[in-house]
């Protein structure tokens, strides 16, 4: 995401919050094929939480800490210390994308974490740098959660 304002002003607190929400956020891993998009009710996710036996999922990625255009060598090196993160604890996750339909900018590797709780997800986000997550209870409905 492309941002020419300083952080923690109000145009750019409305532009990343729009981003965030028209953003795709998918998951295509281990035979399961979702579109998560804030606010809309999923039953695929809901079938895939059944399917692990989880309550609750987040929607994380390592890259472009604070919403900043980074080198793919260190998001790709981010992402990698997320996973390692996430494997130590003995989460389960599945491989996925935030994209921005409009194109705007390029898609981000992320992760579908299953089972993990919504202070859990916001305490990773905060260690990666990002501003938000996407995090989903039992009624398998993506909410924007700001970190």
């Amino acid at each position: 995401m492309r941002c020419c304002r300083r952080p923690g002003t109000t145009s750019l607190r409305a532009e990343l919050l729009a981003a965030y929400r028209r953003t795709e956020y998918r998951v295509d891993d281990a035979g399961y094929a979702l579109v998560l998009r804030v606010g809309v009710p999923s039953e695929q996710l809901r079938r895939c939480h059944d399917a692990f036996g989880v309550t609750c999922s987040a929607f994380i990625t390592a890259w472009n800490p604070r919403s900043t255009p980074t080198p793919r060598e260190q998001n790709d090196l981010a992402m990698t210390r997320l996973e390692q993160a996430l494997a130590a604890p003995g989460c389960r996750w599945l491989r996925g994308e935030g994209v921005d339909p409009e194109e705007e900018w390029p898609g981000e590797p992320s992760v579908l974490v299953l089972g993990l709780d919504e202070a859990a997800a916001l305490a990773i986000a905060r260690r990666f740098d990002q501003y938000a997550i996407v995090w989903s209870g039992a009624d398998a409905t993506p909410r924007l959660v700001m970190a």
